[in-house]
């Protein structure tokens, strides 16, 4: 959920091979404090809006052999 391993894992796995996730419901807040500061992290970097795409959604829907929503 930081900023920095999330940087890390992009450098070394690539944009194309990572997804948002959260361990919701397990946070002190029941959910939402995970999904909200992994967000933050995502944001807090300053990606292109094609990585933050990848990251949020794309990658996630070729990993389920699901299609691509047009561009």
């Amino acid at each position: 959920g930081a900023a920095s391993p999330l940087r890390c894992g992009l450098d070394f796995f690539g944009p194309d091979h990572v997804v948002f996730a959260s361990d919701c419901p397990m946070d002190p807040e029941g959910g939402p404090m995970f999904i909200r500061e992994g967000i933050r992290s995502i944001e807090d970097l300053g990606l292109p809006e094609e990585v933050t795409r990848k990251i949020y959604s794309l990658n996630a829907l070729r990993l389920l052999k699901f299609p691509s929503p047009p561009s």
